[in-house]
């Protein structure tokens, strides 16, 4: 993939200021993507609100670095290896001859209808960044990543971690927070089925096959009534409850993602969780499944 005929921003600043994989990718890293297909390149990248110490920034300028030119942060008591401490004149955020543009970022880029189709060129541009980033996928491994704290995904039976009953079949188990971002997206690129609870850690599917399977597991099943229903507001219904509210959303996050990239996506509900779903943000649950139920429905995907 080349742009022989873009032009360079002199200057572009980031106000994405969520710490999350899948929101930077959606307002961060598609708006890249956005920009290259309308013919505009990053020359220097200034970040705002850049810090080191958050895993999640050190997967963000992983990737950032193989897009853009310079990259830059605003204090000059961070450090990195990868971004560079800004220049007095591009610290003055606002003033009008130093910006070439300033662009907040206002509106995801994912589809919420099941109307929408792969987009062409989101498909090509994650392949020149695989290409970019010298990540040679393969159809090799079923992987398995699980999280240690926040929803983590454990055996219904017995409550033990579910990786130490997959390992056993011959899954490849890892957590992400074990992984640097380099790890993480050289771990993930072996995979001919990825599975992993429903979280950031999904939006690691772009750097898999085009024929990788993604395998989402999940509670939110009625997540998206709209407008949302009173009985899930209030939680008299939990989001495994269906309030039979018809609506125009199809699945939610990953689904959308998969969509885009034209990469297959399945969800495969949990049997059960240990705590009372929260409408707001599914966190801090741990979902429980039938290891064997599952460990079959594998096997129906190879």
């Amino acid at each position: 993939m080349t742009f022989p005929n873009t032009h360079e921003f002199q200057l572009y600043i980031s106000t994405c200021c969520d710490p999350n994989i899948f929101h930077i990718y959606q307002m961060e890293i598609l708006e890249i993507q956005r920009l290259l297909d309308t013919g505009i390149r990053i020359h220097h990248l200034l970040l705002t609100n850049f810090d080191p110490n958050i895993k999640v920034h050190e997967w963000r300028v992983h990737i950032l670095q193989f897009l853009v030119k310079n990259i830059y942060v605003n204090n000059n008591h961070i450090k990195h290896a990868i971004v560079k401490n800004a220049p007095r004149e591009v610290c003055c955020l606002f003033h009008p001859i130093m910006l070439q543009v300033h662009f907040r970022w206002t509106k995801y880029c994912t589809p919420v209808t099941i109307h929408d189709k792969p987009i062409i060129n989101i498909i090509k541009f994650f392949e020149y960044l695989k290409q970019q980033m010298s990540i040679n996928c393969k159809l090799q491994d079923i992987i398995f990543v699980n999280r240690k704290n926040t929803r983590k995904v454990l055996d219904l039976a017995t409550k033990q971690p579910l990786e130490n009953i997959l390992s056993k079949a011959g899954i490849v188990c890892k957590y992400f927070e074990d992984l640097t971002a380099n790890e993480q997206c050289k771990f993930i690129s072996q995979a001919k089925i990825f599975i992993s609870p429903h979280g950031a850690g999904l939006t690691n599917m772009i750097f898999t096959h085009p024929n990788c399977k993604n395998v989402e597991i999940t509670y939110r099943k009625y997540f998206f009534c709209d407008p949302i229903c009173e009985e899930h507001r209030n939680e008299t219904l939990l989001l495994k409850e269906d309030c039979f509210t018809k609506t125009p959303f199809y699945k939610y996050d990953y689904f959308h993602q998969a969509r885009l990239l034209n990469k297959q996506h399945f969800e495969y509900m949990a049997d059960e969780c240990l705590q009372e779903m929260n409408i707001s943000h599914n966190n801090n649950k741990t979902m429980l499944i039938n290891s064997m139920n599952f460990i079959n429905f594998i096997k129906t995907l190879l």
